[in-house]
C-alpha cells in the first residue's frame, strides 16, 4: 500500500497520528509543546502559519498536510493540497502564502515544486478558504525545472530560487487577478545571473532589499522600484554553506544560517550609504557538538521582532535574542522536536512564528508538526551596558521586560543581583519607572572592584526568567574607577613588538594583515582602522579552509605591559570561526606577568563575529610592568578554523588624578617641623607637627586654606598660605607628650574630590606662637 492509499485509510478510520507527548531530546528551555501533529513513518519538509492554517510539505512526495492550528494546544488535519501531472513527481518542499496585492482578502499560496520531471517552476493556489485549495497557475521559465524556495511581498512581487544553479527570477503578480488567473506564467520579469559560484538556495525579499543566500556568497540588491528599475547589487560578503537568510523588519541585522556540519548561524549589522550596503558580522552561534544537544547543523530561520527563529537538525529550535544597544544575541529558549539522536538532516527542518512571537509551529523530518509555546518575560537593554562606573557611589541601571503571549509578569520579583570581586550574588528589589522600564543601583565599591550582575523576574506562574538567559552561570560585568589611564593601546596599524611562535604547524600562522574574507575568515578588521592579525591572511577569492589553521598551536604574544602603577583592563576584540565549533579548535586567551601563563578565556562555538572582550589584570595575576596576553589558536580535528585579534587597549583604573602633596617653604625662615603625606581618595591622611623644640608649646595647628602663599611675613614667621583663599578647615590639638603631635582625617571615599588642590601650613602654640612650613596638595588616588 502506498503512503498515499494509507493516508486516506487513516482518515477513514480517524487514526491521524495527532499526538501531544512528543518526548523531546533534550530538555526544553522556556519552551512548552502544546501538540503535535505526525503520520508515523512519514517525513516532512518545510511549514508555513497563514492565519490559523498551517501548511506542511513531505520529502519525496507531491504533497502538503493543510492543518487548522487555531487551537494550537488541539491541531485537527483539514486536507491535503496535491499536486497534479504533469508534476506530480515533485517533492513538495516549500510553501509560502500571502495576500494578493489586488484583492488582499484572497490569500495566494506559492507551492515549490523540488526535484520536478515536469517543466514547472512552482504553482500558485487560492488557499482562502484553506479547506479548499485550488490551483490557479503554475509558473516556468526557460533554464529553470524545479524551485527550491519563493518569497513573496506585500505588492505582488514574488522571488524563486531552484538551489541547482546560480541564478533567481522575479515575477510580477501585481496585477495577478485570481479571478482570471492564467492557467500559466512562462516568463520572468528579471531574472539575476552570476550568484557566486554555487547555487542560490533561499531568497528573501523586503520592500527594499532581496536578500541571497548563494552557499559560499551572500549578496544583497536593491529592488525598492522594481515596477521601472532592475533589482542593483548594492552589497555582497564572502560566505560558507549559506543556507538560508532572514532581515530584522528594519533591516538593520540580517540572520543566516550554514547548512553544513556544525553551521552555524550569523548576525550580520547592516548599513547603507551612498547606494551601497555593507553588512558586517558581528555574532554567531553554533549549537554544542557533544551530549544529548549534539548538532548536524542550523537549516532554516525566520526573523520576527528582535528574535531569531532557528531551525537546527538536531538541537531543535533555537529563539535567539539580538541585543540592539551592543549588536550581540543569546539563545533565550529552545525545544527539542526530535525524539530520536538525528543524522545529517534529519531533525527540526522548518520553524514558523507567523502565530506570534511566542507561539510557534516547526516540522521536523521525522516527527512532524508541532505547536510551541514560547511565553516569556523578554527583556531588553535599555541603554548600552556601561563599561566603567564612579567608584564609592551607586550607580542606576534600567532594563525593560516585555511580556510574551501568556506570560504575565510578577511585580513583586524584578531584582538585580550584583556580585562585587567575586562574592556570592544578592539581589535587590527593582523599581518601576514606565512603560516596560524598571531601575536598579549597582553597588557602591571601592577604586577597581568588579561588579558582576544580571536581571531576574518571575512570572504570575512562577517560571523564572534572566538576563542573561542563564545567569549567574553567565552574567555582566563593570568595574568601578573613576578613569581610565591608557598604558598601551595597539590598532595594528604598525608593528608594535608582537611575536609570533609556532608548534607543529602546517598552515594558519598569525600574521598582521588588511583582512580577506574567506567565508570562515574575516572580510574587515576588528576595530575600523583597517588592518589587524589574523591567521595567514588570504587574497580575494580564495576558497574556505586554502589559508586556515592546521596543526599547531600558533602563538600571538603582546609585548610588555607596565602594569606597576596598579590595576587595571586589558580589552581586545576577537574573532573566532570553526566549521564544527568543537573545543579542540578553540582560541585560548592568556595572561602573564612574567611567571606562568593563565587561562583567561577560551572561545569556541562560533562562525565568526567581530566580539569585544575585557578582564581585570588582577582577576588572574598581579599587576607588574611584564604583564603580556598571548592568543593561541590550533586545530587537531581536520576542519576550517581561522582567528583573528585587533584593538587591544591596556589601561589603568583610577590613576588620574594623581594625589600629589610638595614640601613648600617660602623665604626657608620657617621652622621645618611639619610632615605630611599624600592626600588620597578613600584612605586616612596622616599629618605630624613636631614641638619638642617650642619650650611652652600647649597646641599644635594645621591651617588649610584653598590657595598657596609666600612673602607675607608676621612676627611668627611667613605665611606660607593665602589668606585671602577660601579657608577650608583649622583643626587644633593639645599635645600629649612626646614631642610630636599626629593630626589624622579620613579622606572620603568620593570621587567628587579628586583634583581639588589645597595647601595646608602646620604651627605650634603656647610660649608664643611659631609658623612652620607648609605643603601643597592635590587629592587624588
Amino acid at each position: 500500500m502506498t503512503k498515499r492509499s494509507l493516508l486516506v485509510a487513516s482518515l477513514a478510520t480517524g487514526a491521524v497520528g495527532l499526538g501531544t507527548n512528543g518526548a523531546a531530546q533534550d530538555p526544553a528551555f522556556h519552551a512548552k509543546l502544546l501538540d503535535r501533529y505526525e503520520i508515523p513513518g512519514d517525513t516532512y519538509t518545510d511549514v508555513w502559519v497563514d492565519g490559523s492554517a498551517a501548511y506542511i510539505g513531505r520529502l519525496s512526495l507531491n504533497v502538503v498536510d493543510v492543518l487548522d492550528v487555531s487551537t494550537p494546544t488541539s491541531i485537527t488535519w483539514t486536507t491535503q493540497i496535491t499536486i497534479p501531472a504533469p508534476n506530480n513527481n515533485c517533492s513538495a518542499h516549500d510553501i509560502k502564502v500571502g495576500a494578493n496585492a489586488l484583492d488582499p482578502a484572497v490569500h495566494l499560496g506559492f507551492l515549490s515544486y523540488e526535484y520536478n520531471f515536469g517543466t514547472d517552476m512552482f504553482g500558485i493556489y487560492d488557499v482562502t478558504n484553506p479547506a479548499s485549495p485550488t490551483l490557479l497557475t503554475t509558473v516556468s521559465a526557460t533554464g529553470y525545472s524545479t524551485s527550491h524556495n519563493t518569497s513573496y511581498r506585500s505588492d505582488g512581487w514574488i522571488a524563486s530560487c531552484n538551489s541547482v544553479d546560480a541564478k533567481l527570477a522575479l515575477f510580477d503578480l501585481s496585477a495577478y487577478d485570481p479571478s482570471l488567473a492564467p492557467p500559466a506564467i512562462t516568463a520572468p520579469d528579471y531574472e539575476i545571473f552570476g550568484l557566486g559560484s554555487g547555487f542560490v538556495h533561499d531568497i528573501t525579499l523586503t520592500d527594499d532589499f532581496l536578500f541571497v543566500a548563494a552557499w559560499d556568497a551572500l549578496f544583497v540588491y536593491d529592488v525598492r522600484n522594481l515596477a521601472s528599475t532592475a533589482p542593483v547589487r548594492v552589497g555582497q560578503e564572502e560566505a560558507y554553506a549559506c543556507h538560508a537568510v532572514w532581515p530584522t523588519e528594519d533591516n538593520e541585522y540580517v540572520v543566516t544560517a550554514d547548512e553544513r556540519h556544525g553551521g552555524a548561524v550569523r548576525l550580520w549589522k547592516l548599513s547603507e550609504s551612498g547606494g551601497t550596503v555593507s553588512l558586517r558580522e558581528v555574532d554567531s552561534y553554533v549549537a554544542p557538538l557533544s551530549g544529548a544537544n549534539s548538532t548536524y547543523c542550523a537549516h532554516n530561520v525566520v526573523v520576527s521582532g528582535d528574535r531569531a527563529y532557528v531551525s537546527n537538525y538536531s538541537a531543535g529550535v533555537l529563539v535567539l535574542q539580538i541585543d540592539r544597544t551592543n549588536d550581540t544575541w543569546e539563545v533565550v529558549a529552545s525545544y527539542d522536536t526530535s525524539t530520536t539522536p538525528p543524522v545529517t538532516y534529519d531533525g527540526c527542518w522548518g520553524v514558523n512564528p507567523m502565530l506570534g512571537a511566542d507561539l510557534v509551529v516547526t516540522s521536523d523530518f521525522g516527527d512532524g508538526l508541532h505547536a510551541l509555546d514560547f511565553s516569556a518575560l523578554e527583556f531588553r537593554s535599555a541603554t548600552t551596558r556601561p563599561k566603567t562606573i564612579a567608584p564609592w557611589e551607586t550607580s542606576s541601571i534600567q532594563v525593560q521586560i516585555e511580556e510574551l503571549g501568556a506570560a504575565t509578569l510578577d511585580p513583586a520579583t524584578v531584582e538585580l543581583f550584583t556580585s562585587v570581586d567575586g562574592a556570592p550574588f544578592t539581589g535587590a528589589s527593582m523599581a518601576f519607572v514606565a512603560g516596560y522600564t524598571w531601575q536598579g543601583d549597582l553597588p557602591a565599591a571601592g577604586c577597581n572592584s568588579r561588579i558582576d550582575y544580571y536581571f531576574s523576574a518571575d512570572t504570575g506562574g512562577g517560571e523564572t526568567f534572566t538576563r542573561p538567559a542563564i545567569a549567574s552561570t553567565e552574567f555582566y560585568t563593570t568595574y568601578s574607577t573613576l578613569a581610565l589611564t591608557n598604558v598601551f593601546s595597539d590598532d595594528f596599524e604598525t608593528d608594535k613588538g608582537w611575536t609570533v611562535s609556532n608548534t607543529s604547524l602546517m598552515s594558519g600562522a598569525w600574521e598582521r594583515a588588511t583582512p580577506s574574507a574567506t567565508g570562515l575568515a574575516p572580510g574587515e578588521d576588528g576595530d575600523g582602522s583597517g588592518m589587524c592579525f589574523v591567521t595567514e591572511n588570504g587574497f580575494a577569492g580564495a576558497g574556505v579552509g586554502d589559508f586556515d589553521v592546521d596543526g599547531g598551536p600558533t602563538r600571538l604574544t603582546s609585548p610588555m605591559i607596565d602594569f606597576s602603577a596598579g590595576d587595571g583592563l586589558i580589552s581586545y576584540w576577537r574573532w573566532q570561526g570553526s566549521d564544527v565549533g568543537e573545543v579542540l579548535s578553540k582560541l585560548t586567551v592568556e595572561v602573564s606577568n612574567g611567571g606562568s601563563w593563565v587561562d583567561v578565556e577560551d572561545v569556541f562555538n562560533l562562525a565568526g563575529g567581530w566580539l569585544e572582550h575585557r578582564f581585570r589584570v588582577s582577576d588572574y595575576v598581579v599587576p607588574s610592568s611584564t604583564v603580556q596576553v598571548r592568543f593561541s589558536i590550533a586545530d587537531i580535528s581536520g576542519s576550517v578554523t581561522e582567528a583573528a585579534i585587533d584593538g587591544v587597549s591596556a589601561d589603568l583604573f583610577c590613576t588620574s588624578p594623581t594625589a600629589t602633596f610638595v614640601f613648600e617653604n617660602g623665604g626657608g625662615g620657617n621652622t621645618p617641623c611639619f610632615t605630611s603625606s599624600a592626600c588620597v581618595l578613600d584612605s586616612t591622611w596622616s599629618n605630624d607637627v613636631a614641638y619638642g623644640a617650642h619650650p611652652g608649646a600647649t597646641h599644635t595647628v594645621l591651617w588649610m586654606y584653598a590657595g598657596a602663599g609666600s612673602g607675607t611675613f608676621g612676627p611668627y614667621g611667613e605665611f606660607l598660605v593665602d589668606l585671602s583663599s577660601p579657608k577650608l578647615l583649622v583643626d587644633v590639638r593639645a599635645v600629649t607628650g612626646g614631642g610630636v603631635n599626629n593630626h589624622s582625617f579620613t579622606i572620603p571615599a568620593d570621587a567628587f574630590y579628586a583634583g581639588i588642590p589645597f595647601t595646608t601650613q602646620a604651627g605650634v602654640l603656647g610660649g608664643g606662637v611659631e609658623l612652620c612650613n607648609a605643603y601643597e596638595y592635590v587629592i587624588g588616588f
